[in-house]
């Protein structure tokens, strides 16, 4: 396994209304994956990935650079860090 928690899925494709239901809920937002990543970096990760994808691809991909930024701010107002 990854170690990925609810959460880490969440904020890799930018559920920004699960990722609320679960914090709210009492997920731990800065839980680690096997990796070492919380759901922030993930978030962030998705981010510039997002980023690159639009940039390769003219404006296609699956998750906004917009909603994933939307994200990274959503994740940061709930105590959030690295």
């Amino acid at each position: 396994g990854t170690g990925n928690t609810a959460l880490h899925l969440a904020a890799s494709k930018a559920f920004n209304r699960v990722i609320e239901l679960l914090v709210t809920r009492g997920a731990n937002v800065n839980a680690r994956n096997e990796g070492g990543q919380t759901p922030l970096a993930v978030a962030e990760a998705a981010t510039a990935v997002g980023a690159a994808r639009r940039r390769m691809t003219g404006g296609n991909q699956r998750v906004s650079e917009e909603t994933a930024s939307a994200t990274v701010a959503l994740l940061r107002k709930f105590g959030a860090t690295n």
